[in-house]
């Protein structure tokens, strides 16, 4: 389906128009699937909260290089805070 990864983005955009809202909280699943990616296309800004073990460290380089990719292609203003 084209453009799937932009549907939140769009859905967000059209909401905040209309809203007063000082902030939007998107809580994902820790997988690296369609609906996270839909949250980083979408964010401006991601937080990483994680526990302090191992393999938790090493999902956070994965998400590392998945939020590189999709600022380089998808949304060049995401930013970790």
């Amino acid at each position: 389906v084209k453009g799937r990864e932009r549907r939140l983005r769009k859905a967000l955009r059209k909401y905040l128009k209309n809203h007063d809202v000082d902030y939007v909280i998107l809580d994902c699943p820790p997988s690296l699937g369609l609906l996270t990616l839909n949250a980083l296309v979408a964010a401006d800004e991601v937080l990483l909260p994680i526990q302090c073990e191992y393999y938790a460290l090493e999902g956070v380089t994965q998400l590392m290089r998945t939020i590189e990719a999709v600022r380089h292609a998808m949304n060049k203003e995401l930013r970790l805070g």
